[in-house]
């Protein structure tokens, strides 16, 4: 029963650096071996991409990374639309009463904290992005690499300072 659970559970692992490198095989059997001391060969590896149906796995991953993005970012968008349409009806109003300025607080705070939340949405798809063309330098431009890494902590850290 261990033994079937550790035989899965390494199968994940390689499905995983599989996909994180780009679907390289050859690749990905160098990471398996060296980071995680498998003893394995590309055979093997692209014998599990083909039982357990790797392509279609990672098809299906990307079309509902792809929904969730476009979800996620309609919805704050339509949110923070709407909230400047009651903050637009509040600003025409002459005076506030003591309920209406706290509601009108509590709105300006949520349209605030919801273009922070749409900014750090934009900061992850960075970090995505950049993941891809670290992989993308190592393949095809290694001394690329290390001058995206000599500046990559700085440029994040003014990202989030400027972004939240």
């Amino acid at each position: 029963m261990v033994r079937k659970s550790l035989i899965h559970d390494n199968i994940e692992i390689a499905y995983q650096v599989w996909r994180d490198g780009e679907c390289n095989f050859e690749s990905a059997v160098e990471v398996l071996n060296k980071k995680f001391q498998f003893l394995i060969t590309a055979k093997t590896v692209k014998e599990w991409a083909k039982k357990y149906n790797w392509k279609e796995r990672l098809k299906h991953e990307e079309l509902e990374n792809e929904k969730l993005r476009k979800a996620k970012r309609v919805t704050t968008e339509s949110l923070i639309g709407d909230l400047l349409i009651q903050k637009e009806k509040y600003d025409s109003q002459t005076e506030l009463d003591n309920q209406s300025t706290n509601a009108y607080k509590s709105l300006i705070n949520t349209i605030n904290n919801l273009y922070k939340s749409s900014a750090k949405s934009k900061l992850d798809a960075y970090i995505d992005v950049m993941r891809i063309y670290v992989q993308w330098l190592v393949r095809n431009d290694p001394n690329g690499v290390k001058v995206v890494e000599k500046n990559m902590d700085e440029f994040t850290l003014f990202l989030t300072e400027k972004y939240g």
